[in-house]
């Protein structure tokens, strides 16, 4: 697992460059080049990806080199791609979701479903977060960083 940790981190690390190369396109606005403009926020997130997959490097080195091939096998069994798959498919249902119901009814039946896959049966968890979370991040996008998301049915 470790030295897919690894693998990940460099392809994170590769794409957040290829980001800060595009960013660098965006126009700054003159009259405030220092508010949290169109190319800050990419430039932000690609900063963060960058210090937390090296932070995964870090963390992953010593174990990678004395991981056994055994292990590695073991991530590719039936049962754990079969967890990978559900999981893909609940995330393309929800992007399907967002574009005909905006992002907060998705993303609460996202929850939901993910909530269930993973059989939480904590019912204070299965009734706020699904419903907490994706307001919190659609009010923190629309009111704090001025990034419209998909409003869907409920904002029209």
């Amino acid at each position: 697992m470790a030295r897919i940790n690894i693998i990940v981190a460099l392809f994170f690390i590769l794409f957040a460059a290829l980001v800060l190369v595009l960013s660098a396109g965006i126009p700054v606005s003159e009259s405030q080049p220092l508010t949290m403009g169109t190319p800050m926020f990419p430039r932000m997130l690609s900063y963060g990806i960058i210090v937390l997959s090296t932070i995964l490097i870090a963390t992953n080195f010593h174990e990678a080199r004395t991981e056994k091939k055994e292990d590695r096998k073991k991530m590719f069994e039936p049962g754990n791609l079969k967890m990978v798959g559900i999981g893909l498919l609940i995330l393309f249902l929800s992007v399907v979701l967002m574009v005909f119901l905006g992002f907060i009814i998705a993303m609460v039946a996202m929850n939901v479903a993910f909530l269930f896959y993973f059989k939480v049966k904590n019912k204070v968890v299965l009734i706020v977060e699904p419903i907490v979370a994706p307001l919190l991040i659609y009010f923190m996008f629309q009111n704090v960083l001025n990034i419209p998301l998909p409003s869907g049915l409920l904002f029209y």
